[in-house]
């Protein structure tokens, strides 16, 4: 199995990137939901959180499935205005400003004292902090994938979420149970608004 890269910058800080590249579109869209892993502790308050990120599972033109986890944040202006609260009340997503981006974004926060812990978390082992889908010491928890009804056809087509660099690949095997979406929950926004 190939092996993550380590990028020591020399100051300290050191990145871990993923040892898989993205696939060539066009891809067929297989699934899309909320992944969810096991709770750690808040860098400030010490409260358990759970890392969360948007899941998508696609097939490549030479039928090779896989399946990524990444950052809201390309995915933000789909999202329903209800399900973006759903997203802040069950997960602590929700629009944050980050000093290092130096703008406001969807990010996951400590649901008790509101820490932001920025998309580099997600897809980015940056500094030895990354969380459930990029620290090595986390990779083998188990994690929820809540899945939401794909606002797209699974017809061959590159998508305009798929922005490289915002990713991270997952083992399926790592997924422990899949919690169906709700019908009648509203997702994505309509093409109108």
């Amino acid at each position: 199995m190939p092996r993550a890269m380590v990028i020591d910058w020399g100051d300290g800080c050191r990145d871990v990137l993923p040892p898989f590249s993205l696939p060539s579109p066009p891809w067929r869209l297989r699934h899309v939901g909320i992944l969810v892993t096991d709770a750690r502790d808040c860098w400030k308050c010490h409260a358990p959180v759970r890392d969360t990120g948007v899941c998508v599972v696609v097939t490549d033109t030479a039928g090779l499935t896989s399946w990524w986890v990444g950052a809201y944040s390309p995915f933000e202006a789909m999202f329903s205005e209800s399900f973006t609260q759903t997203l802040a009340a069950k997960f602590g997503v929700r629009r944050m400003y980050s000093k290092s981006m130096g703008s406001e974004y969807m990010a996951n926060t400590c649901m008790k004292c509101g820490a932001l812990f920025g998309d580099n978390f997600i897809f980015n082992d940056f500094n030895g902090r990354g969380g459930g889908f990029s620290n090595t010491q986390y990779m083998a928890n188990p994690c929820i994938l809540y899945e939401l009804i794909a606002p797209w056809d699974s017809q061959p087509r590159q998508y305009d979420f798929w922005e490289p660099g915002f990713y991270q690949r997952v083992d399926p095997s790592r997924i422990t149970r899949v919690v169906p979406p709700n019908v009648g929950h509203q997702f994505w926004r309509s093409p109108t608004s």
